[in-house]
């Protein structure tokens, strides 16, 4: 098992929040997304959101101000959907819910039982696919000639999937 980097993490957290001439928002690899860590937040809680009733997407096209850096990083989330390490913690709560969801699957006869590998691809698949949705939707919020030909070229071409 690999050691998680926790300290790191709740450093760039903590200091995400810190904004002041001294010092400035940090940005999210730098020079290719323009966005602050916090703008990149506001985001991924819309494309991330169980429930979205918290007025996740209505905080999306605020970053209009930044537009060309928001539509590009959203371009980048509609044809390659979540990061890699994002699909690998995924598959792993999908994987670790999968006993617990087929005992009682098979409890309740209400379908026959998949293998771990099909269970985890199925909802992988639709938490892909939903992030993917919620980007186009982001981008259709923001509008403008630039989303929109995001939105068309992606409509008129297959999105692969990296990871498989």
């Amino acid at each position: 098992m690999r050691a998680h980097p926790t300290g790191l993490l709740v450093i760039v957290l903590a200091l995400s929040g810190c904004e002041s001439p001294k010092h400035p928002p940090l940005r999210l690899a730098e020079g290719r997304s323009g966005l602050t860590v916090a703008e990149r937040r506001q985001i991924l809680s819309w494309l991330q959101c169980e429930e979205c009733v918290d007025g996740e997407l209505e905080r999306v096209p605020l970053l209009a101000g930044k537009e060309a850096t928001t539509v590009d990083s959203l371009r980048q989330d509609l044809l390659g959907g979540p990061s890699a390490t994002r699909r690998s913690n995924v598959r792993a709560q999908f994987e670790s819910s999968y006993q617990e969801d087929s005992l009682y699957s098979v409890s309740e006869d209400s379908r026959p039982p998949l293998t771990r590998t099909e269970y985890a691809d199925h909802y992988l698949d639709n938490f892909v696919n939903l992030y993917r949705i919620r980007a186009a939707k982001a981008l259709a919020e923001i509008g403008g000639p630039r989303a929109a030909g995001i939105l068309d070229s992606a409509a008129h071409r297959p999105v692969r999937d990296s990871a498989r």
